[in-house]
């Protein structure tokens, strides 16, 4: 079997950059966390406007209707969102 399995002294040599008795690096971790700095300075400051106020009773309504779509008035809170939805629920006695 010489020669037919891989050097495996070398073909890990990223994970263990020490050799085999040295310390472990989680590579996946460290590549991870570099992308996820990337991605939050890329992303930028977070807008913290307030948001526009909801017209409850129309929201309410259409998400309640049969219908299978509804388009909202404007972009909504997801908090928001799942007020109305409980309040939907609660009112049909799925509570």
């Amino acid at each position: 079997l010489e020669g037919a399995a891989p050097d495996l002294a070398n073909c890990n040599a990223e994970w263990w950059p020490e050799g085999r008795d040295g310390e472990f690096v989680n590579v996946g971790l460290n590549l991870w966390n570099q992308q996820r700095e990337q991605w939050q300075r890329a992303a930028g400051p977070v807008d913290r406007t307030p948001a526009a106020p909801i017209p409850y009773d129309e929201v309410l309504t259409g998400l309640a209707s049969l219908r299978r779509t509804y388009e909202l008035p404007h972009p909504i809170r997801l908090p928001d969102l799942i007020d109305i939805y409980l309040d939907i629920w609660e009112s049909l006695d799925g509570y």
